[in-house]
């Protein structure tokens, strides 16, 4: 009797895990639709050579607007916080211009420096977002990006 008792036990605690995980499974099932439709909506590339364009353009102090949150001037010829190159960007956009800026420092292109920010919060420099805004963005005149990166873009173009 005791040998059924465990068995029938065993064997409806075993049926309640199968059943906690059938809903697991479906509200996955239900999460990956939603987010699958969601990707397939969005459906759109991030082109770093683009974007690194904004960003020179922003340097260069150009006026007009831009995809990627308002275009202003730069203040001092060239360089810009990088606080005020990503002002009014949503959040994929900041960190779409924060990879264009680091490939841009990594081509020569631009430098990187520490923006000199008086900071009443005892050196804590972030946004409303919460995004770090302590460097600037210096554009260095006439630097062309490096041989081989033009050739893998031209390639990466031919085969869209």
């Amino acid at each position: 009797a005791d040998l059924v008792r465990q068995h029938v036990t065993a064997l409806v605690a075993a049926a309640a895990e199968e059943e906690r995980q059938s809903q697991i499974a479906a509200r996955v099932a239900d999460w990956r639709k939603t987010m699958e439709a969601t990707l397939e909506a969005e459906d759109e590339t991030f082109d770093v050579a683009a974007t690194e364009s904004v960003v020179l353009q922003r340097l260069e102090g150009a006026g007009g607007e831009e995809e990627v949150g308002e275009k202003r001037p730069a203040p001092g010829g060239g360089e810009l916080p990088f606080a005020e190159l990503a002002r009014g960007a949503a959040a994929k956009e900041v960190c779409r211009l924060f990879a264009a800026v680091l490939q841009l420092a990594v081509d020569g292109r631009v430098e990187l420096s520490q923006h000199d920010q008086e900071v009443g919060d005892g050196g804590n420099r972030t946004d409303e977002r919460g995004f770090a805004v302590d460097f600037a963005v210096t554009s260095k005149s006439g630097a062309d990006p490096p041989p081989e990166r033009e050739a893998k873009e031209a390639k990466r173009a031919q085969q869209r």
